[in-house]
């Protein structure tokens, strides 16, 4: 990076950038549409534990999280050394800086800790930390631990050699130019009007070699014959057969009689009745074969009566094609075109069949249209033997300042439901503005965001219907949103903003229509951590409407100043703010008559940390206080348009217990937290983690949802959570909220993670138990295990005990399936029965890859990935 500028370090990401997706050929799906913006490798070489959130934005662009959540900052990202793989990377922030970064769940970076042993390269982006403006004084170099050693010891799956010879084997021409041509024979002769040349001939030139016994040159036409274990080489073919011909000493090439090709820089081999080569690099074959397996014991062949190979437009041409597996015809087209080379091009993506309920069989065929460099569009028909033709589409567009997706899927009159199915989703994010600059180590200038979300959906039961996996046929709102963004940093303040607008459409019988704000306009004003106190102001206003008339409409206005003062030494850590909220509003009709109030909020945080040191193990004690001071009163006039109740785990050291801000909850309490955890020095992992919690609560709480409830227990519930590594790669998770009051546990989580996945193999197990006191009890279990490198079953098991659901069926979801991974094919088949949040539904998975033939759209991964977690695709597809 140049120290030239900023400027000049943007620009030259920028160009780097677009000459690696032109050089690559990346498509442009492989980076995150939700975020809006190119990440590479080049911005992380300066994270680093200890950044300013400032730094942290000029880096990495704006987070995918609202800038009013500030804790976590999510990020993707790919590597181009592994670009089919997306990751997900998150950074931490505490007191203003950066104090942890993960990588996919796992600890790349923390504060007093050392990286996560099983990352390497392929989910590590950054190389080394060198000499920057940022880091002027960490000149260090960050090691990143070395790649899966599984992968040198395994098997990986290569196909039995074909025994065929390369021309950088058989070539003997060290020094040669256009016009050198070289025979070699045990016996020569020549006559008036040709040149013959017999027994273990050789004739090499530049770029090419030719063996037969013998060879025979006319004179006068300047043909070659050649005939007798023909073996011919060049830089991308080896073809062997019992003639030749050359026509021309530097012409077209005819090979006949059972000639057999191998491709020797890319995979695929076959068997022709006559190939030939042009001049112009074409290639023509006569009732041809293609596989991608051993030639001699192929499990899947196409044939074809032609095929022609195009050098140019590197494009194929097959007629009368039969794909063959294990020497069974399975599928027929008297056409196909396909592309030649791993550039990015048109062409059918690898059908698929399976069946789902209601909708009966389906048959898929994918179509990808390579529009430019920036954008593409795939076309999909799929076939639903019980409802019609269902046409999904997706266009996708990348440029270095904003992104674009459409989707539209559309069934004309559904055999089933009597009418037009459809849905539409268009998602868009730009960088509007952006001059930020950065000077003497403090971030200048401003920037600004748009992103646009709108998605419809033709009736409540469409996602029952089509919808993928259990979270999408439970989906219950689509969501329509248009955020206008940004920042303006000073060289002391921080300003962020946001104008919005949101609204939901239900997708599910029973779901009530939610408010919409039409707009929302949020600030958030903040000094940068450059003296001993920070200030903040917290504004917004939102105009609330809603379709059902009854219901209460209006704008609510509020602000909340504040300041705090962070005190942090070794061994302790106390943070003392105080503010003033204040809130109205402005109602349109006389549902509720909504009330101003001025409240102040104050509070004192702290926290002592002991370690001891024993061996290479640290056992550390956490006591935690945190005192809050709230006199507001009660808010029942005031409705209630976006708020609800936080889970208890979420609100025990938090300000309000209430999201939203329809409600802010009175306070006279203390929480008290002890955390007790046992560290690796060696490594940085944490071996425990517990932590064990309650409020004390001093007063009556008046503040509620419901109308004329007041609370009187002097204690809150407990919350316990605990974290264990119990073996290598075993991690157990356990959370509780116990009711001391009522001498019963209200909610209880155990989870048991279990990974040892190597790069080429799927070996994990997961186990879920999940108790809420009148609501739910359910189990879920699920897991993938490789037997060996090619076979693994799949399996997930998810049974509710009870639920309060109403016609529900206690199998929520189940999933039975095998992958299949060979060197030369992939097979995944997944059958399923699950509850898709009013019915019960199953569905049938089948895919079929030829590798080396064409790709595939990775449904059926996606819908493991979802339902499994850890589930990672080790498929091969190249």
């Amino acid at each position: 990076t140049s120290h030239a500028g900023v400027n000049e370090f943007i620009n030259d990401v920028s160009n780097k950038v677009q000459s690696t997706l032109e050089k690559n050929n990346i498509k442009p799906y492989i980076i995150p549409l939700e975020q809006g913006q190119l990440i590479k490798d080049e911005n992380f070489k300066q994270l680093d534990i200890g950044l300013s959130r400032e730094q942290v934005q000029y880096l990495l662009g704006v987070t995918l999280s609202s800038p009013f959540n500030d804790n976590r900052w999510n990020y993707f990202y790919f590597n181009n050394t592994n670009s089919r793989e997306i990751r997900h990377l998150s950074v931490y922030f505490k007191n203003e800086r950066v104090f942890k970064i993960t990588i996919d769940n796992s600890v790349y970076k923390q504060l007093g800790g050392g990286q996560d042993s099983e990352i390497d390269m392929f989910n590590a982006p950054i190389l080394s930390s060198e000499d920057s403006d940022l880091n002027e004084n960490k000149k260090k170099i960050i090691t990143i631990s070395q790649t899966d050693n599984t992968l040198n010891q395994l098997d990986l799956g290569q196909c039995k050699s074909n025994e065929y010879e390369t021309f950088e084997d058989v070539k003997t021409l060290m020094i040669a130019d256009e016009s050198t041509l070289e025979i070699r024979a045990e016996n020569q002769s020549q006559n008036d009007d040709e040149f013959t040349a017999e027994g273990n001939v050789e004739a090499e030139r530049q770029n090419d070699l030719l063996r037969a016994d013998t060879v025979v040159y006319d004179l006068k036409n300047k043909n070659v014959s050649a005939s007798g274990n023909i073996s011919y080489f060049n830089n991308e073919i080896s073809v062997y057969s019992e003639n030749a011909n050359y026509k021309g000493v530097d012409g077209d090439i005819t090979f006949s009689k059972n000639a057999k090709y191998f491709r020797t820089n890319k995979v695929g081999s076959g068997v022709s009745d006559e190939i030939l080569f042009k001049k112009n690099k074409d290639v023509f074959l006569e009732n041809a074969t293609y596989t991608s397996c051993n030639l001699d014991d192929p499990d899947w062949e196409l044939t074809s009566t032609s095929t022609e190979l195009y050098d140019k437009s590197e494009r194929g041409h097959s007629y009368n094609m039969i794909l063959k597996y294990k020497n069974v015809p399975i599928f027929y087209t008297p056409f196909i075109s396909y592309p030649l080379s791993e550039k990015r091009q048109s062409g059918i993506l690898t059908p698929s069949i399976g069946s789902a309920g209601d909708s009966g069989t389906s048959f898929s065929v994918p179509y990808y249209l390579n529009l430019a460099d920036n954008y593409d569009a795939t076309l999909e028909i799929n076939s639903l033997s019980d409802r019609g033709v269902l046409f999904d589409n997706e266009f996708r567009y990348l440029g270095l300042k904003g992104s674009t997706l459409v989707n539209f899927t559309h069934l004309e009159n559904d055999d089933e439901f009597g009418d037009d199915r459809y849905l539409y989703k268009f998602s868009d994010s730009r960088v509007v503005y952006n001059n930020l600059t950065m000077s003497n180590n403090n971030l200048l200038g401003s920037d600004i965001h748009t992103r646009i979300d709108y998605s419809r959906v033709s009736d409540l039961d469409y996602f029952d219907d089509f919808g993928n996996s259990l979270s999408t046929a439970s989906q219950s709102n689509v969501k329509r949103e248009i955020r206008l963004f940004g920042d303006y940093y000073t060289a002391a303040n921080i300003l962020s903003y946001e104008l919005s607008t949101l609204s939901y459409q239900p997708t599910q019988t029973g779901v009530e229509q939610q408010y919409q704000t039409v707009p929302s306009l949020k600030i958030n004003y903040r000094n940068k951590a450059t003296s001993n106190i920070d200030y903040n102001l917290q504004a917004s206003i939102d105009k609330f409407e809603h379709k059902d008339t009854s219901k209460a409409e209006g704008t609510r206005y509020v602000i909340y100043p504040s300041i705090e003062l962070p005190m942090i030494s070794e061994g302790w850590e106390l943070t003392s703010k105080f503010g003033l909220r204040y809130s109205d509003y402005s109602l349109d009709n006389n549902v509720a008559t909504g009330e101003s109030k001025t409240t102040p909020i104050a509070s004192i945080r702290g926290k002592l940390y002991f370690d001891k040191y024993i061996g290479n193990v640290i056992y550390t004690l956490e006591p935690e206080a945190y005192l809050l001071y709230i006199p507001v009163g009660n808010q029942d006039n005031n409705p209630i348009f976006d708020s609800g109740l936080k889970e208890f785990k979420y609100s025990l050291f938090a300000e309000n217990k209430f999201y939203g801000e329809d409600r802010f909850n009175d306070a006279k309490q203390i929480s008290l937290a002890l955390t007790h955890r046992i560290i690796d020095d060696d490594t940085g992992d944490e071996l425990f983690t517990g932590t064990i919690g309650q409020i004390i609560y001093f007063d009556d709480r008046d503040v509620h949802l419901t109308n004329n409830t007041k609370s009187h227990s002097d204690a809150s519930n407990i919350i316990g959570m605990m974290s264990a590594k119990v073996t290598k790669h075993g991690t157990l998770s356990i959370g509780s909220v116990f009711n001391p009051h009522a001498g019963h546990g209200m909610r209880n989580n155990v989870r048991y993670r279990y990974n040892a996945s190597t790069s080429s193999r799927n070996k994990l197990f997961n186990a879920d138990y999940r108790f809420f006191r009148g609501n739910e009890e359910e189990i879920d279990l699920s897991g993938v295990y490789s037997f060996n490198k090619d076979f693994s079953l799949v399996g997930k098991y998810n049974y509710s005990f009870s639920n309060n659901r109403s016609n529900v069926e206690d199998l929520i979801d189940t999933m039975i399936g095998v992958e299949f991974d060979s060197c030369c094919y992939s097979l995944k088949v997944v059958s399923r029965n699950y509850w898709t949040g009013s019915k019960k539904d199953n569905a049938f998975y089948f895919e079929f890859l030829p590798k080396g033939l064409t790709t595939t759209n990775n449904k059926t991964s996606t819908l493991l990935r979802r339902g499994i977690p850890g589930y990672e695709d080790r498929t091969d597809y190249e």
